[in-house]
């Protein structure tokens, strides 16, 4: 996985103002980003950084809890070979 910050410069005569974007690629295929809204796999940086807020946050306590129902499935046997745990 890449991630890519792309910078669009205005033109000197332009009244748009310069636009920082990111650009996600998985082997190599710019990947869709449509969580921010993503126009042909560019995403406005601000709308990016926005979109992951839940990560930010640690998952909000859900990566917790599926490590402690894992634990807990491991310790009274219910995983099966070839699991992660």
């Amino acid at each position: 996985m890449i991630t890519e910050k792309v910078r669009c410069e205005a033109g000197p005569n332009s009244r748009r103002k310069t636009k920082e974007y990111v650009r996600i690629l998985v082997n190599d295929v710019v990947q869709p980003l449509e969580f921010c809204n993503g126009l042909r796999g560019l995403c406005e940086l601000d709308a990016f950084v926005e979109s992951q807020g839940y990560a930010k946050n640690d998952g909000e306590g859900d990566f917790e809890k599926v490590l402690a129902l894992m634990i807990f499935a491991k310790v009274v046997g219910y995983m099966t070979v070839g699991s992660y745990v």
